[in-house]
């Protein structure tokens, strides 16, 4: 993961412009990573954590081992929580495909870089 694909992925924007049905940006309850989710209004920290913190990036992204190595974007959870399914029932609800097509890109632009250095990331 570098900052570079997080840039081009347009994670931080499309994160940040998702609004729940209250109007509210995602960043007002996640900024300093509430309920296991981070949504930073500042691009690097957000990085930053994404990077080091792997309970935050699971969030936003799938790992499998089974067979090859294989990163995804996290659409159970995301849709999940979108739609206010258990345990998320009190979450307002909204719409994460522009954020999906953001952790789409990252996954992509992170799968690349794994398979291009034979599992070597650094």
């Amino acid at each position: 993961m570098t900052f570079e694909d997080f840039k081009t992925a347009n994670m931080y924007p499309a994160w940040n412009g998702i609004l729940a049905d209250n109007t509210t940006v995602c960043r007002t309850c996640h900024e300093n990573g509430a309920e296991g989710f981070m949504v930073s209004g500042l691009e690097q920290k957000m990085f930053d954590t994404l990077k080091s913190q792997k309970y935050y990036a699971l969030e936003y992204f799938t790992y499998s081992s089974v067979g090859a190595f294989k990163v995804t974007e996290n659409v159970v959870t995301m849709t999940g929580v979108s739609k206010g399914q258990d345990p998320h029932r009190e979450h307002p609800r909204f719409e994460p495909e522009s954020g999906l097509i953001s952790s789409a890109k990252m996954a992509q632009l992170t799968q690349a870089r794994y398979d291009a250095s034979a599992g070597n990331c650094p």
